[in-house]
């Protein structure tokens, strides 16, 4: 199992490397968010998410889930979804969106607007973190939210939000290679975002065939791809499975998900 202590001196040294334990946040997702969380029924579903941004367990809820599970290399990940599920009871749409402008790269989180109060509801080693970590920018990566305007939530998604929002979602700490060794359920959807793009073939199947323990019968795996590359993987992963997984290719504007569906009644052979 990882050791999910936080150490401010690992954070400091590994904050601008890319997929580690303290790798810098997103604080907007760039896929088409609306469109990816809504491929599959999730209305009082059992899902297991991709941190990232924090956007992604936002939109399930949207969509009427109601048992989120995130997961992400980077604790970042948890201090962005900590704080957004913290805000949206608190803050107006006007206010949120202008916290999520003013955070990327930023600082001093504590000196943006209303996001002091914030900060004092989440979870004491999150906060901690953060003010320890205050002279340096945890949420640096990818753009800021202007670019990705449509990935914002509307004001009637947000109403609608603080309606759902009491607390942050369960967040496990884990690269997605170990995340099984962390799981104790089943889930409807497992959410790997486009991960797998910046894994290996054989460790990808081998990580797939684990995720794919933890579906119940008819439950999916969304996965998705930004290079054709990549797209034989799902292929070779479903004649592996030997008829207990179906693989479906979804497409569009220029953003590629697979959907693994689970057999609702199988043996598994492999």
């Amino acid at each position: 199992m990882p050791n999910n202590t936080i150490s401010i001196k690992d954070a400091i040294a590994g904050l601008y490397n890319r997929f580690n334990r303290y790798s810098s946040a997103y604080t907007i997702t760039n896929e088409n968010i609306r469109w990816m969380t809504g491929l599959a029924p999730s209305t009082n579903h059992s899902i297991l998410t991709t941190c990232g941004s924090g956007d992604q367990p936002l939109f399930y809820a949207l969509n009427g889930a109601t048992d989120i599970d995130t997961f992400d290399i980077s604790i970042n990940a948890r201090a962005i979804m900590e704080l957004k599920t913290a805000a949206i009871p608190n803050m107006s749409h006007d206010q949120y969106i202008n916290m999520l402008i003013k955070m990327h790269k930023h600082l001093d989180l504590q000196s943006i607007p209303n996001t002091k109060q914030v900060i004092s509801q989440i979870s004491s080693d999150i906060s901690q973190y953060i003010s320890e970590m205050e002279s340096i920018s945890i949420f640096s990566n990818g753009h800021n939210v202007r670019s990705y305007p449509q990935n914002l939530p509307t004001e009637s998604e947000y109403k609608l939000l603080q309606t759902k929002i009491s607390k942050p979602f369960n967040f496990i700490w884990s690269d997605i290679t170990e995340l099984h060794n962390s799981l104790t359920k089943q889930y409807d959807i497992i959410n790997t975002s486009n991960i797998f793009d910046y894994i290996d073939e054989d460790t990808t199947i081998e990580t797939l065939k684990n995720l794919f323990e933890h579906l119940y019968p008819g439950g999916y795996i969304v996965s998705q791809v930004s290079t054709c590359k990549k797209e034989k993987i799902y292929t070779k992963f479903e004649k592996l499975m030997q008829g207990t997984a179906k693989v479906e290719k979804r497409t569009q504007n220029h953003q590629t998900v697979f959907m693994i569906q689970r057999a609702k009644a199988s043996k598994h052979n492999y």
